[in-house]
């Protein structure tokens, strides 16, 4: 959808100039008559961001990485509006530096000094969460002003209404006086680089909003009542205490979150040198302390270079209860641990062996 792969730089084709609906939609309909049993998937679409001979190029401020991530979205929406079952964007991580593909993925370990999400990430993740859950029920397209707005409805509440709004085009359109004909209540979302969850506020009863090539979500409700993003994310350190079983406060595990990253998306920079060591004792424990109770969907821990088994286990008033034991014997490598529970401690006891942690990343659920 992003020109012919000849090896010549060529300016990307937007998902509406590339016919990507119109090409779906032919397709479902073939599908339609011919094997009406039958799902369509569409198992491979993409925009290289670098150095490839199909690219997405900036437009007006945004730079390629910001335009690969409004028109994945679009696609999506356009995809799902013809009738596409299941469509899989190639990739999750870029291939390599340079190349037809190479650059198309959600991060890339290989455009800079050390990974990163590129923008389509988070929002994909935006994406996802504020659509979950919902259905297509029609595509509206005015043919000047190629203002596009798809409806979805949620299968859970059939009273919650989302209209995604965007302007079809490639050339940086934007209009300031778009007002929702609407008497129910409205969550605006609208996309951020670096939020899971987008940014989320209710409109004001007749507050005239901002159109893009970015796509907009209105939520509509009669009562108010949207879902929560739930998206996660690492805790900030500055947040968490470490205490031995002496009382001693010790920040071994949580010194070195800038190198640790965010290993659950494979974004980590350096191995952790400090930690909890061998020459320890066995038998040992330390406590995460978060002050309060939050609802903790997983932790990573960085595994040492040692063999033993550790267990974890949460608090809540009914005392210590053990969610996992893990086997601590891959040598310097981010082991997860599923926790999806709410608590406010967390215990890692040494119970064999000679186990080494080198660094504990704890996640929580984003919130809106």
């Amino acid at each position: 959808t992003a020109g012919l792969p000849d090896g010549n730089l060529k300016q990307g084709v937007c998902p509406e100039k590339g016919r990507v609906y119109e090409e779906a939609k032919n397709i479902v309909l073939f599908r339609d008559k011919r094997a009406p049993e039958a799902e369509v998937w569409n198992t491979e679409f993409g925009y290289d961001t670098q150095n490839s001979p199909q690219q997405c190029w900036p437009i007006g401020d945004k730079n390629s990485e910001l335009v690969q991530a409004d028109w994945l979205i679009r696609s999506y929406l356009l995809l799902s509006a013809a009738g596409i079952e299941k469509a899989f964007q190639f990739m999750i991580r870029d291939a390599g530096k340079s190349g037809l593909y190479a650059t198309s993925g959600l991060y890339s370990s290989t455009l800079q000094n050390s990974p990163y999400l590129k923008p389509s990430w988070n929002y994909l993740s935006t994406f996802k969460s504020v659509l979950t859950n919902s259905y297509f029920v029609k595509l509206k397209v005015d043919s000047s002003s190629r203002l596009y707005e798809a409806t979805y409805r949620n299968k859970l509440d059939s009273l919650l209404i989302t209209k995604v709004i965007w302007y079809g085009t490639q050339t940086g359109k934007i209009s300031k006086g778009y007002r929702p004909n609407t008497t129910n209540i409205i969550q605006l979302t609208s996309f951020h680089p670096q939020n899971a969850c987008g940014l989320r506020r209710l409109l004001k009863k007749g507050e005239a909003i901002e159109i893009s090539e970015t796509p907009l979500f209105l939520q509509l409700h009669p009562k108010g009542i949207f879902p929560k993003c739930g998206a996660m994310k690492p805790m900030a350190s500055t947040t968490l205490q470490c205490v031995d079983e002496n009382g001693q406060q010790n920040d071994f595990l949580f010194d070195e979150q800038g190198i640790a990253g965010n290993p659950a998306m494979g974004l980590t920079s350096q191995t952790p040198s400090s930690g909890w060591r061998s020459s320890y004792k066995k038998n040992e424990e330390v406590v995460i302390d978060m002050g309060h109770s939050k609802h903790i969907p997983m932790l990573y821990i960085f595994d040492g270079a040692s063999d033993g088994e550790i267990t974890i286990s949460i608090y809540s008033d009914l005392g210590w209860t053990e969610v996992a034991k893990l086997r601590m014997n891959h040598y310097n490598k981010w082991k997860p641990c599923v926790i999806n529970g709410s608590t406010s401690k967390i215990r890692l006891s040494r119970t064999s062996g000679n186990a080494e942690v080198g660094e504990v990343v704890v996640y929580e659920k984003d919130s809106d």
